[in-house]
């Protein structure tokens, strides 16, 4: 499917997604073929309308908007098509694990001091969220290893340094060790209420074991089509990622692509300066009572 809106962002082609003239659902944009002004024209998926002057192809829309030649509108279209088999091949990857065994164990006190001084229950963690230590040998060393679930099953795992000292902070499972794509998840989505009607969404595991139940993470700021139609299924989303400029423009994108499908997003900006996993108790709690859940 047609990325519109990180397109139209990346390329500083005007578009809204609410407003005059704008269809629910739709992305509207002026159109290049009858030199419209007016966000006339809409993008749905794959298909591009005018109410003006009619259908027309994406790589025509591309081609007019950019002035640019058709050879060149084709490889734009590809890098913005959820469906390219570049993009196949980094996030659609088959999961092929029929089981995960987790790495480490409950006895590592170096971990737990860490997550002590963050203010967090190690023995809750270990029993809420099924957290586990690794120490200093093996492919996740020196870090807390975190479960994914799906349906109440391990599907994969995150793993989390402890010492400040290694790259990447996170280290994640492969696709294909694991039974299921993580990033085709939202991680803690078991702990969210079957008929809620609100969900709140961040960056990171520390993130939602701050922020409670009712709370999911994407697993980084980069978010996959499957993520963003999860999220589309509830009425009211909030999304709460780190301070970091581009932490926010993520969350700004995160937001538009999930209120194209009709659910009504918005951002909470706390101005506190620091990231939602480091939070005090008062702090997630107002949170939780704005927010409602």
């Amino acid at each position: 499917m047609f990325d519109v809106v990180a397109f139209c962002r990346d390329r500083k082609v005007p578009y809204r997604i609410k407003g005059a003239n704008v269809g629910a659902g739709w992305v509207g944009v002026n159109c290049p073929f009858c030199a419209d002004d007016n966000f006339h024209a809409g993008i749905r998926e794959n298909a591009y309308t005018c109410w003006k002057c009619g259908m027309h192809s994406l790589v025509s829309f591309i081609k007019e908007s950019l002035d640019i030649s058709v050879g060149e509108a084709y490889k734009i279209l590809d890098e913005y098509d959820d469906n390219s088999l570049f993009k196949r091949k980094i996030e659609r990857t088959e999961a092929l694990a029929s089981s995960i065994i987790l790495p480490g164990s409950l006895d590592n006190p170096v971990a737990k001091r860490y997550l002590e001084k963050r203010n967090f229950d190690p023995a809750y963690l270990e029993q809420k969220y099924g957290i586990r230590y690794t120490n200093m040998v093996g492919d996740y060393k020196f870090r807390i290893i975190i479960p994914i679930y799906k349906d109440k099953r391990i599907v994969s795992f995150t793993g989390r340094d402890y010492t400040g000292k290694q790259e990447p902070r996170y280290k994640n499972l492969s696709i294909e060790k694991s039974v299921h794509n993580p990033k085709h998840l939202l991680y803690n989505q078991d702990n969210v209420k079957y008929n809620a009607q609100t969900i709140g969404v961040c960056e990171g595991p520390f993130d939602v074991m701050r922020l409670g139940d009712g709370f999911v993470a994407t697993l980084g700021t980069k978010v996959t089509e499957e993520q963003i139609r999860l999220l589309a299924k509830y009425k009211n989303v909030y999304v709460l990622f780190d301070p970091e400029k581009q932490a926010q423009e993520r969350a700004k994108n995160l937001a538009e692509r999930v209120a194209i499908f009709g659910a009504k997003v918005y951002i909470i900006d706390t101005e506190l300066g620091h990231d939602p996993g480091d939070m005090t108790e008062k702090e997630v709690q107002e949170i939780r009572n704005f927010i409602g859940i």
